[in-house]
């Protein structure tokens, strides 16, 4: 199959170079970016950092910033709604979701609060809004940059290129000042328990600070826009399917106690773990709406690929672009049968094939694999 030769063979291809000059600006050359040599190093010493334990010492925060993203909507739908109709409200979920990512990844990745769901006004959260908030413009201004001559784009008077070279720029001094802080606190012995990624890459003594600041750009900004994205999609889906978000609802209020019980103590992390349609849900969203729908490779080798129910291979010379759509994948009505386009959890909670953490191709494989996966 392609995909087990990508799985296996994943240094065979590369991004192409455009498309690597161009993000690196906003992502930085983490492992998201980094190819060969660069890569492989990057994913050997940040792979201790995502350990099991380590995640999960992090489950605190998560429930905070959870308790916070539901305290911060009902006091928007309190303050909106009206006396006609009391508690009713439309509320704009992917802020919310772009906010409480935010606020997970600074803790996680950094042990900075950014208090995003407080206050939606902080420089950070406008640095990334102007950044990632998805414009046509923008798009344009992006395939411009990847499939056009980026050099002289970038020299043209344009007002992207000048939010670009500004936000990122604020980025990095904001990163540099954070790994910073984080040494001196390292060297004085106040983090020894820290458990965010970067005191633990800080007491690896693995990665300059310049290296440092790649990794926190490419943990800020792909961490929380990955996953507020993930979050938003799982939020719709269930509003247009109330069969099973009541389901679910049921499932999670039998396991968990109410957060509004003052004296409910948090949920360990083994229940949250072991309920199945929380985690069916989770797995069919990404089935259906992976974080990267598509991405290109260039192959590095002469190299080949097998073909499906075939003994034959398909031969892919040095330089060859290909697409690799997991949207597409993840969609085959070869895979997944005939309703292969409705979204339904309900085939993860079945006996069978689809009930393992790799059926679903959200984005990598082999060393492409994000090493929050690597565990």
């Amino acid at each position: 199959m392609a995909y087990y030769d990508f799985d296996h063979n994943s240094y065979d291809f590369e991004k192409p170079y455009g498309v690597r000059k161009f993000l690196t600006l906003i992502l930085g050359e983490g492992p998201i970016m980094s190819e060969g040599s660069l890569h492989k190093f990057q994913r050997k010493h940040l792979l201790p950092a995502f350990q099991v334990k380590n995640i999960r010492e992090l489950y605190p925060v998560f429930w905070s910033k959870a308790l916070g993203l539901v305290q911060g909507i009902s006091q928007e739908i309190t303050e909106t709604s009206t006396v006609e109709k009391h508690n009713e409200a439309c509320v704009e979920f992917n802020d919310w979701a772009t906010r409480v990512t935010l606020d997970v990844i600074g803790m996680a990745a950094m042990g900075r609060d950014f208090g995003a769901l407080r206050n939606p006004d902080d420089p950070l959260v406008r640095d990334y809004n102007e950044l990632l908030e998805p414009t046509i413009g923008k798009g344009l201004y992006f395939a411009a940059n990847i499939f056009g001559p980026q050099d002289l784009i970038q020299k043209l008077p344009i007002r992207y290129s000048r939010i670009i070279a500004e936000t990122t720029g604020n980025l990095r001094n904001f990163c540099l000042e954070v790994i910073q802080e984080k040494r001196q606190a390292v060297r004085e012995g106040k983090t020894a328990d820290g458990m965010d990624i970067l005191s633990i890459l800080v007491r690896s003594n693995d990665f300059s600070d310049e290296d440092l600041v790649d990794q926190l750009l490419t943990f800020l900004a792909a961490g929380h826009e990955t996953t507020s994205s993930a979050l938003t999609w799982a939020i719709y889906l269930l509003a247009i399917h109330p069969e099973w978000q009541a389901q679910l609802r049921q499932e999670i209020h039998a396991a968990i106690p109410s957060p509004r019980d003052p004296y409910s103590p948090q949920p360990d992390h083994t229940i949250i773990d072991s309920l199945p349609l929380l985690n069916a849900t989770t797995q069919e969203t990404l089935r259906l709406y992976p974080t990267v729908p598509l991405s290109v490779r260039t192959s590095t080798r002469p190299t080949s690929i097998s073909l499906p129910n075939s003994s034959t291979a398909l031969s892919v010379p040095l330089g060859t672009r290909m697409l690799i759509s997991p949207l597409a994948i993840n969609r085959s009505t070869e895979l997944w049968g005939p309703k292969a386009d409705e979204w339904s959890p309900e085939r993860w909670l079945q006996e069978g094939q689809w009930n393992t953490g790799g059926a679903v191709f959200v984005g990598g494989g082999g060393g492409w694999v994000g090493v929050g996966d690597g565990e």
